[in-house]
């Protein structure tokens, strides 16, 4: 879709950590940042570009084990350390006992390999676990708890984006608003 309608358009990306990545913004070497957790910090503007529905998972040959399904496996602590509210897990813990972070992890793609694979349950957004869910390799943990979530774009105050970013923020917007109504 972007290379179609843009196809000089050569965007470069930087996946980091959340902290690492707003430093980068602050100091003017990354144009933007994409968020799935706030940020709060003075000199930057946020803006939500989107909402994005979450859900836990787990592998399904490992919902029978009681050990598994105690295994919480997170990523907010890893990119706010001040994050103190952990409503996944919280509630978790509300309905199905004692159950444990044992893994923190500020990569979505990792977190969805280790539960593929057994290692726990973790809440994941849909866009990017549906196909392992309509191939039973991942499976609703527990169909009444969804969490939405807000994708959020952030740059420094008072920068004036270029009509690269600016192309890529409007796809990234299209690719999120089709997304969502799915």
């Amino acid at each position: 879709m972007l290379t179609k309608k843009h196809p000089d358009l050569r965007p470069r990306m930087t996946v980091a950590p959340a902290r690492s990545a707003l430093v980068e913004v602050m100091a003017g070497r990354l144009d933007f940042a994409l968020f799935l957790s706030g940020a709060k910090q003075s000199g930057i503007v946020v803006k939500t570009l989107a909402t994005v529905r979450s859900t836990l998972v787990v592998s399904p040959r490992a919902r029978s084990s009681k050990e598994i399904v105690r295994r919480f496996v997170g990523s907010l602590d890893i990119d706010d350390e001040r994050t103190h509210s952990f409503p996944a897990l919280e509630w978790l813990r509300e309905h199905y006992g004692n159950v444990e972070q044992v893994l923190s992890c500020n990569n979505l793609e990792t977190i969805k390999r280790i539960v593929v694979r057994g290692g726990g349950v973790a809440i994941l957004p849909l866009y990017m676990i549906q196909k392992e869910l309509d191939t039973d390799r991942l499976q609703n943990f527990d169909q009444k708890y969804f969490y939405d979530g807000q994708l959020k774009l952030i740059m420094r105050a008072g920068e004036n984006l270029s009509v690269r970013a600016k192309v890529l923020i409007d796809a990234i917007e299209t690719y999120a608003a089709e997304v969502t109504r799915r």
